[in-house]
């Protein structure tokens, strides 16, 4: 997950359901919580997957950046 920022269940916990999630990290470079979007794996795919992981990462990041984190 570090590398690429986020993470995805493909219907590992739950047949049916995908979920997108993103850390999100204090002033120190710390992970401290995370976010996460989740919906039916037939419908998550695709551009609408890719819309999921902008959207999570993008407020992961604004979230992140407001607890005074510096990093990219």
């Amino acid at each position: 997950m570090h590398q690429r920022g986020y993470a995805i269940d493909n219907e590992e916990l739950m047949e049916g359901l995908r979920c997108v999630a993103a850390p999100i990290y204090d002033r120190e470079g710390k992970a401290v919580a995370a976010m996460s979007i989740s919906g039916p794996a037939a419908r998550l795919t695709g551009e609408r997957l890719r819309r999921a992981i902008a959207l999570v990462t993008d407020t992961s990041s604004q979230v992140s950046r407001s607890l005074g984190y510096r990093g990219s």
